[in-house]
């Protein structure tokens, strides 16, 4: 009781390090769990490395004294408590603690219709928006009677009728529409005219031209040859990015051309009424139409298949049409000097009511340019050696519904009276 007692070494220190290793057992005394025995012990716990600490004593494993004392042999009769998994937030209160305040300054949200894929609609609309601005500047010009557009994302067409019908403002409206097309594409930073820094960034067709709009997503990646030359030399392999949507486009003017002969001129307008009142004529029995009829356009020299179809049939437009095509077409192969421009190719240039093709008559087959016949273009332009169609006269199919069409009845000589139509512009005036 006289002398100071030492402060206790723990047991792992005894059996790790010879040096209290003559220590007694009974020198260690009951009253170890004083405050100053935890920190001698915590200060010598650290000087041993984790590989000296016994596996019970990393586990954190509270043993008695006896426990302590006992070989590690015995230690195994005990199992270690189970492993505690750490809590781990979910990814909802992560943000919930995430989140700031609401902006009063932000701008509101308006929701997207979802009749399509936004980008879809997006293009859609700068291509129509470039195409209107570019019918302005053309009707600006004071040269055409009207311009129509029609079409959509798998083309366009803008077709023109030159004023009081003049056939030589043909090539002056041509130009005046790949100008503005040319113009009202540079104000758009996504719609581009491929090419539109060559030399001929449009293709020259009978009474017209065809070209093709395309969309650039990034500037900073885009491949800018194949924008500004129409073509890419590393095909697939280039490391820029090509256009991913191409929108084919066609003007054209609605003019006949007449180069031969008068007697020649004379027999390719016969042809061409016969093949009208054919078609018309084959149209008749379709169950959706009500009633076709012939119209002569004196302005252009030129011809019309109107096509009356109930209100109600109205829904079947597309049908209605696919069958004048398959009739112009089987008609048009009967004859051996008159054909479809482009019959192989795209032979119709849409409008909003219908459809327009080109008929040219033909001199000599073996000296004919088939390429222009068949797909409607001649990269060689006026270099050709080849025969091209010396007349030309547009034919219009046209589908309205009967609520928008006109009658009159015009008395003949035996008192009888036949209902003849009359189209809705001269009936109103």
């Amino acid at each position: 009781m006289g002398s100071k007692r030492c402060n206790s070494v723990p047991a792992s220190s005894r059996l790790c390090n010879g040096n209290d290793g003559s220590r007694k057992d009974s020198e260690v005394s009951a009253d170890t769990c004083s405050t100053n025995t935890e920190e001698s012990r915590s200060e010598d716990e650290r000087s041993i490395s984790s590989d000296e600490i016994p596996a019970w004593k990393r586990d954190g494993t509270a043993l008695c004294m006896r426990c302590e004392d006992s070989p590690a042999d015995d230690i195994a009769l005990f199992p270690s408590p189970p492993e505690v998994i750490p809590f781990k937030e979910t990814q909802a209160q992560l943000t919930s603690k995430k989140q700031s305040r609401l902006n009063s300054k932000a701008t509101v949200f308006v929701p997207k219709s979802s009749t399509g894929p936004p980008g879809r609609r997006d293009s859609k609309q700068n291509c129509e928006d470039v195409l209107r601005t570019a019918m302005n500047a053309i009707w600006a010009s004071g040269q055409a009677a009207s311009v129509e557009l029609s079409g959509g994302m798998d083309g366009w067409s803008i077709t023109i009728k030159a004023a009081n019908g003049d056939s030589q403002l043909t090539e002056s409206l041509l130009t005046v529409a790949k100008d503005a097309i040319l113009q009202a594409s540079s104000q758009n930073k996504s719609i581009y005219v491929l090419g539109y820094c060559s030399p001929k960034p449009f293709v020259t067709k009978p009474q017209g031209f065809s070209g093709s709009l395309c969309i650039m997503e990034s500037p900073t990646i885009a491949c800018w040859h194949l924008y500004k030359k129409g073509f890419c030399r590393h095909a697939d392999d280039c490391c820029k990015q090509h256009p991913s949507v191409q929108v084919p486009l066609q003007v054209v003017v609605e003019t006949s051309m007449f180069n031969a002969s008068a007697s020649s001129v004379h027999d390719f307008k016969e042809q061409v009424s016969s093949l009208a009142m054919s078609v018309s004529a084959a149209l008749s029995g379709c169950e959706h139409i009500w009633r076709t009829e012939v119209v002569r356009d004196m302005s252009t020299e030129s011809w019309s298949i109107e096509i009356t179809t109930k209100d109600e049939h109205m829904l079947h437009k597309e049908e209605i049409l696919a069958t004048a095509k398959h009739a112009l077409s089987a008609i048009s192969n009967m004859s051996k000097n008159m054909y479809i421009l482009g019959y192989a190719a795209s032979p119709s240039v849409a409008k909003s009511s219908g459809f327009l093709t080109l008929v040219g008559n033909m001199k000599d087959e073996t000296k004919a340019c088939w390429v222009l016949y068949s797909k409607g273009v001649c990269s060689r332009d006026g270099s050709c050696r080849w025969q091209h169609p010396s007349c030309v006269m547009p034919l219009n199919i046209v589908v309205k519904p009967a609520h928008q069409a006109a009658w009159q009845f015009m008395p003949i000589a035996n008192n009888y009276s036949v209902p003849e139509f009359v189209h809705p512009d001269c009936y109103a005036r």
